[in-house]
């Protein structure tokens, strides 16, 4: 067993994902109000700045105090996939970073939940970049006498191509 336990610690550790792993705070009443870092990566701690001994123990709201950068409810959002066995996978766009990070979240234990950040940002500039080619492709379609846009082609496709 030791070994296995090796082997999950190292996975984590060295993986590129940012992996993080916390335990729920909640009143009396089961209502959350905060959260704890239990353990982080060093992926984690690269993506937010924070040095793990900075993080670990600490609680979000910490963290969070007078900006949200994400526009997102961390704690309500992750106490009921921590109250489930339910994991989940969401898509957030961090204005702070300027980058677009898929994030899984599950709970290994009751009250505690796992998550793991995986930048995104150049997978959804492509998106986005698709969705308005499509859509100016859309437009001239529908329209097809009118003179194409020659200079907002060029440009989205300058965008896409790099």
């Amino acid at each position: 067993m030791k070994e296995k336990d090796n082997i999950y610690h190292s996975l984590v550790k060295n993986m590129p994902d940012a992996f993080a792993y916390h335990k729920m705070i909640a009143d009396d009443h089961g209502q959350p109000l905060d959260y704890i870092f239990q353990d982080v990566n060093d992926a984690f701690a690269d993506m937010t700045g924070i040095k793990k001994e900075d993080i670990i123990g600490q609680k979000i709201t910490r963290f969070l105090q007078g900006k949200n950068s994400f526009n997102f409810d961390w704690i309500g959002t992750y106490h009921k996939v921590a109250c489930s066995d339910k994991a989940i996978r969401i898509q957030i766009y961090s204005e702070w970073q300027n980058s677009w990070y898929s994030v899984t979240v599950f709970t290994p234990q009751p009250d505690c939940f796992v998550t793991i950040f995986r930048d995104v940002t150049d997978k959804k500039k492509e998106d986005l970049l698709l969705e308005k080619l499509n859509s100016l492709t859309q437009k001239h379609l529908e329209n097809p006498l009118g003179q194409p846009d020659f200079q907002e082609i060029t440009e989205i496709l300058r965008q896409f191509s790099g």
